[in-house]
C-alpha cells in the first residue's frame, strides 16, 4: 500500500523539494492555495498532511483547526514545516494538536525520518471500524454513515 501525503505551501519551491524528497516513497499531492486543499478533502484522504505555517490566504495554525472540523477528516498525523522557528510558534504548533513541528532547515534525511516514524506510528493505532456504510473513527470519535456525520456521545461510541 502506498500511504498519501498531503503538502500545502504557497511556495512552490518548497512544494517540489517536498514532492522529490518524498516521492519515491509516497503519494504525493502539493497545494498552493489552502482553499483548494479543502475542497480536495471531500473527495481525497491522506494518510499524512503536512501544512506551512506562513500563508496568504491565512496561517497554519487556521489551517490545521479548518481541518479539524472537516466532516470527511479520517484523523491522519499533520506536521507543520515553516522557516519560524520562534518558541511560540513551536508550541501553538503541539499545543493543537500537531504531531510535530519541523524546521524547514532540518536534513533532508532526518525529516524524512521524523515522517516515517510518526507516520508509521499513526497507521498502527489507527482505530476505525466501517461496516454496511458506517464508520466509527475511535481516534477522532467521530462517526459517519456515507457523507454524514451522526453525532454521537461518548458513550453511545463505546457501546
Amino acid at each position: 500500500m502506498r500511504y498519501e501525503i498531503a503538502c500545502v505551501d504557497d511556495n512552490k519551491m518548497n512544494l517540489d523539494y517536498m514532492s522529490a524528497l518524498l516521492g519515491a516513497e509516497y503519494g504525493v499531492d502539493c497545494y498552493q492555495q489552502q482553499s483548494v486543499f479543502l475542497e480536495s478533502l471531500a473527495t481525497r484522504t491522506f494518510d499524512c498532511i503536512l501544512l506551512d505555517l506562513h500563508m496568504p490566504e491565512g496561517d497554519g495554525f487556521s489551517l490545521y483547526e479548518k481541518i479539524l472540523a472537516h466532516p470527511k477528516f479520517t484523523g491522519s498525523p499533520i506536521f507543520f514545516i515553516s522557516t519560524d522557528n520562534s518558541e511560540e510558534a513551536r508550541i501553538k504548533s503541539l499545543s493543537l494538536g500537531a504531531v510535530d513541528f519541523i524546521n524547514r532547515a532540518v536534513p533532508p534525511m532526518e525529516l524524512l525520518a521524523r515522517i516515517k516514524s510518526k507516520m508509521k506510528f499513526f497507521q498502527s493505532h489507527r482505530s476505525i471500524i466501517e461496516f454496511e456504510g458506517l464508520k466509527i473513527n475511535l481516534t477522532l470519535l467521530k462517526t459517519f454513515h456515507g457523507t454524514r456525520e451522526l453525532p454521537l456521545t461518548f458513550i453511545e461510541l463505546k457501546l
